[in-house]
Protein backbone atom coordinates (compact mmCIF):
# COMPACT_ATOMS: atom_id res chain seq x y z
CA UNK A 1 0.00 0.00 0.00
CA UNK A 2 1.11 3.40 -0.72
CA UNK A 3 0.36 4.74 2.59
CA UNK A 4 2.29 1.92 4.30
CA UNK A 5 5.16 3.21 2.03
CA UNK A 6 4.55 6.66 3.06
CA UNK A 7 4.77 6.15 6.94
CA UNK A 8 7.67 4.06 6.52
CA UNK A 9 9.51 6.73 4.51
CA UNK A 10 8.38 9.48 7.02
CA UNK A 11 9.21 7.29 10.15
CA UNK A 12 12.77 6.67 8.54
CA UNK A 13 11.96 2.82 8.81
CA UNK A 14 11.95 0.11 5.90
CA UNK A 15 8.56 -0.18 3.90
CA UNK A 16 7.14 -3.36 4.51
CA UNK A 17 5.32 -3.58 0.87
CA UNK A 18 7.38 -3.23 -2.28
CA UNK A 19 5.70 -2.39 -5.96
CA UNK A 20 6.98 -4.78 -8.38
CA UNK A 21 5.88 -2.52 -11.04
CA UNK A 22 2.89 -4.17 -12.58
CA UNK A 23 1.17 -2.35 -15.81
CA UNK A 24 -1.63 -3.03 -17.91
CA UNK A 25 -1.44 -1.54 -21.26
CA UNK A 26 -4.47 -2.49 -23.59
CA UNK A 27 -3.56 -2.62 -27.69
CA UNK A 28 -6.25 -1.47 -30.01
CA UNK A 29 -4.91 -3.22 -33.26
CA UNK A 30 -8.06 -3.38 -35.10
CA UNK A 31 -11.44 -2.54 -34.77
CA UNK A 32 -12.77 -5.28 -33.18
CA UNK A 33 -9.15 -6.69 -31.77
CA UNK A 34 -6.60 -5.96 -29.14
CA UNK A 35 -4.12 -6.94 -26.78
CA UNK A 36 -3.98 -7.13 -23.23
CA UNK A 37 -0.41 -6.97 -22.42
CA UNK A 38 0.31 -6.81 -18.74
CA UNK A 39 3.80 -6.72 -17.38
CA UNK A 40 6.07 -5.77 -14.20
CA UNK A 41 9.29 -4.02 -13.55
CA UNK A 42 11.44 -7.31 -15.58
CA UNK A 43 9.38 -7.32 -18.54
CA UNK A 44 8.05 -10.65 -17.40
CA UNK A 45 4.51 -11.31 -18.30
CA UNK A 46 1.90 -11.25 -15.40
CA UNK A 47 -1.31 -11.87 -17.11
CA UNK A 48 -4.28 -10.82 -14.45
CA UNK A 49 -6.65 -13.80 -16.12
CA UNK A 50 -4.34 -16.75 -17.59
CA UNK A 51 -6.18 -19.32 -19.51
CA UNK A 52 -8.61 -16.56 -20.24
CA UNK A 53 -7.04 -13.54 -22.04
CA UNK A 54 -3.68 -14.57 -23.78
CA UNK A 55 -1.86 -11.78 -23.09
CA UNK A 56 -0.32 -11.74 -26.88
CA UNK A 57 -3.10 -12.73 -28.76
CA UNK A 58 -5.49 -10.80 -30.41
CA UNK A 59 -9.27 -10.76 -28.68
CA UNK A 60 -12.27 -9.31 -29.11
CA UNK A 61 -12.48 -9.83 -25.29
CA UNK A 62 -9.77 -7.69 -24.85
CA UNK A 63 -10.65 -5.16 -27.31
CA UNK A 64 -13.83 -5.22 -25.64
CA UNK A 65 -12.46 -4.60 -22.11
CA UNK A 66 -11.06 -1.31 -23.71
CA UNK A 67 -13.97 0.15 -25.09
CA UNK A 68 -16.40 -0.61 -22.72
CA UNK A 69 -15.12 -1.17 -19.22
CA UNK A 70 -12.16 0.61 -19.06
CA UNK A 71 -13.02 3.88 -21.48
CA UNK A 72 -15.99 4.91 -18.39
CA UNK A 73 -13.04 4.35 -16.12
CA UNK A 74 -10.74 6.60 -17.48
CA UNK A 75 -13.22 8.74 -17.91
CA UNK A 76 -14.18 8.71 -14.41
CA UNK A 77 -10.55 9.28 -13.44
CA UNK A 78 -10.51 12.36 -15.84
CA UNK A 79 -13.43 13.99 -14.14
CA UNK A 80 -11.72 13.46 -10.58
CA UNK A 81 -14.89 10.49 -9.73
CA UNK A 82 -12.00 7.44 -8.87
Amino acid sequence: MVEDGLLSAIAGTEPTETYHGYTSCPLITRVGRALLIEFDYNNDLVPSFPGLIAPLEELWVSWLMKEVALKATYNAMLRGRA
